[in-house]
């Protein structure tokens, strides 16, 4: 037995679909991850379609954690491999060791080319970055170095709370400043995998 998420829909019929866009990358949804997604497929070469049944940008939290990005270098940081690895047990014990490894792997190898990826983006849009306060353990054993980004601006200097939709926005305009197209107020209602169900 299935739950009912499980179970795919039966096909919209062709006479309901009204018109087909054809892009090399459809993106779903125009929050952090989306926005993000985009913007990166767009860097690439990709000819980039990002749709989202959100009337605006969103997202929420501001905080952007990464290891060794060049805004932290340029503050004189330590992100030696020796504490970067205590950073990442530190986050490990405080989900309690319930996380996919090779997830954390990729966050670890690549989180620095990610953040300076976005901080150029966010610059180039006339955010500023800043670094939140790192945690100051009394014993020692869970203090680790800042690694939470955010974003902010003159009007609104309080990244860590309100960054989020002005990074969200940023991302957006930089999309379609580069030729992107986002659609907004429209809901995916089906996604079709090639090959009987098994492919992309």
């Amino acid at each position: 037995e299935k739950w009912a998420f499980e179970v795919a829909p039966d096909p919209i019929p062709e006479d309901q679909i009204v018109q087909t866009i054809t892009h090399d990358i459809i993106v779903i949804g125009a929050g952090m991850s989306g926005l993000c997604c985009a913007c990166s497929a767009q860097k690439f070469g990709g000819d980039v379609l990002l749709f989202s049944a959100s009337s605006i940008p969103y997202a929420r939290g501001g905080s952007n954690h990464a290891i060794g990005s060049k805004y932290q270098k340029s503050l004189g940081l330590d992100y030696s491999p020796a504490t970067a690895s205590k950073m990442v047990k530190v986050e490990q014990v405080s989900g309690t060791y319930h996380m996919n490894k090779q997830t954390w792997s990729n966050w670890v190898n690549h989180s620095a080319e990610s953040m300076d990826f976005m901080i150029d983006i966010m610059q180039g849009q006339g955010l500023s970055v800043g670094l939140e306060a790192p945690y100051y353990d009394p014993d020692g054993i869970l203090t680790t170095q800042p690694g939470s980004h955010n974003f902010y601006n003159e009007e609104q200097p309080f990244g860590v709370f309100f960054g989020a939709p002005l990074s969200a926005q940023a991302y957006a305009d930089h999309f379609t400043q580069n030729g992107g197209q986002i659609l907004y107020n429209i809901t995916a209602k089906q996604l079709i995998r090639e090959n009987n169900n098994t492919g992309r």
